[in-house]
């Protein structure tokens, strides 16, 4: 109900007391305002996470081999780790794996011509699967295919930045591109969110790519997905701990070799293999894990 009276008395008593009501004034504006400014960073940081990850698949994993940090059975600290088709195969094996596709480089910018144009651009080495997990829109033609990797056959897929260069706005489909002096056919134009970097990047099959370049059996990484039923740590203990990889998760203290700690906080290493995991949980956020893993057997 509204009071004179009590409206009255209120102004007086601030009148009375300027000081203390400007620092109260002054206290609560700067509170507001610190909110604001936190909330605003926050959603700015969140958006920037998601933007970074934009053309990468949901609930990813990638694998990248480093050196081991330990002794063991022998061998140095310092030694590199390769990842193999075997690795990629038996990851592949796991229940939980959705999507899988090895990854293997062409160290540098390679010349790649058509005609009388020539250009130097990126070339990744890939299985099929890579469509989904880069997120990779096919505009004309097609991605690589199991038939491509068993053949080991010579074709490829090259961004739009790289047809615009080389074809112009001539359609280039069943045309013949030369990487390093070796033809490729072009079965596919595809867009990519990532930006003007991942348009001007050709994939080629992985088997064509390792014996054509000498690359044996080795791959430089490897990326998965797992169904959206399971979590990354369900996915821990469907590895087959006496061949392929051991984890150990730790909090702050330390953990035995042997054992599995619970979940609590990042990948840390017993011994091996250094490697770094983007694991993203949701559509709206990412947790990173980075440490290491034991190889056993042949490793």
């Amino acid at each position: 109900m509204w009071s004179t009276d009590a409206w009255l008395e209120l102004l007086e008593r601030l009148n009375r007391h300027r000081f203390r009501t400007a620092l109260t004034t002054f206290s609560v504006a700067w509170g507001i305002l610190m909110l604001v400014l936190l909330l605003g960073a926050g959603t700015g940081l969140g958006n920037m996470v998601e933007w970074e990850f934009r053309d990468d698949a949901i609930n990813s994993i990638w694998i990248y081999p480093s050196s081991t940090s330990l002794p063991y059975k022998g061998h140095p600290v310092g030694r590199s780790i390769r990842l193999t088709n075997e690795d990629h195969a038996a990851l592949a094996a796991l229940p939980p794996v959705d999507h899988i596709s090895s990854r293997f480089y062409l160290s540098g910018e390679y010349t790649v011509s058509h005609r009388d144009r020539h250009g130097a651009f990126s070339v990744r080495a890939t299985h099929p699967d890579h469509l989904y997990l880069e997120k990779t829109l096919i505009r004309s033609g097609r991605f690589l295919n199991d038939l491509d990797l068993n053949r080991r056959r010579k074709v490829a897929v090259i961004g739009e930045e790289v047809k615009r260069f080389l074809f112009d706005e001539a359609d280039p489909l069943g045309e013949y591109i030369q990487v390093n002096q070796i033809a490729y056919r072009v079965v596919g134009v595809f867009d990519d969110v990532g930006g003007p970097g991942e348009l001007q990047r050709i994939y080629i099959p992985i088997t064509t790519a390792q014996v054509a370049y000498g690359g044996g059996d080795r791959v430089h990484r490897i990326i998965f997905t797992m169904d959206k039923k399971n979590r990354l740590f369900d996915f821990i203990h469907h590895l087959d701990w006496t061949h392929l990889i051991e984890i150990c998760f730790e909090e702050k203290t330390s953990c035995q070799s042997d054992e599995v700690c619970e979940p609590r906080g990042e990948i840390k290493s017993t011994y091996g293999k250094q490697f770094q995991v983007h694991h993203v949980v949701e559509e709206t956020s990412v947790t990173n894990y980075r440490g290491n893993t034991r190889f056993l057997g042949s490793h």
